[in-house]
């Protein structure tokens, strides 16, 4: 019974956390699609996931965009270009050649969406929170750019 209970109170409550957690980020990825040239696709992410006093908190580039605090913005990934917008005006386009690969990582948690893992050469990486984690993965596989799901 008490199961029961959990269930029929815990439910909704999950549901509308997932909505919440994956409306901001299309709604910005809706707002930064002309952003991105013609044909390219953006798809929403949740970016800056580290920790908030990590390095590269503030930074220019790759290690900028994985320091927190947590922000909403767009990918696209090109030919020979994956290309990151944030809803504050943040951009980065980086050669697929930096790119080391990419891996997904599910969340575990019903409410919170999956991770892209961009992995750099440099030993940098990108982490990229998506309700289109899969989409970003197929995406870069078609690229050419090694592709880890676990």
């Amino acid at each position: 019974m008490l199961a029961l209970a959990v269930l029929v109170l815990g439910l909704p409550r999950a549901l509308l956390m997932r909505r919440r957690e994956r409306a901001e980020p299309r709604a910005a990825a809706d707002g930064l699609a002309s952003a991105f040239s013609a044909g390219a696709v953006p798809l929403p992410v949740r970016y800056g996931l580290a920790e908030a006093d990590t390095a590269g908190a503030g930074e220019a580039g790759p290690r900028g965009w994985d320091a927190g605090p947590s922000r909403a913005g767009a990918l696209a990934v090109g030919r020979e270009t994956l290309r990151l917008r944030g809803a504050d005006g943040a951009a980065l386009d980086l050669p697929l050649d930096d790119v080391a690969g990419v891996a997904l990582v599910p969340s575990g948690v019903a409410w919170v969406a999956n991770t892209v893992d961009v992995l750099l050469n440099s030993g940098a990486g990108i982490e990229c929170r998506s309700p289109e984690a899969v989409a970003i993965m197929d995406a870069f596989g078609r690229a050419g750019v090694h592709v880890l799901e676990s």
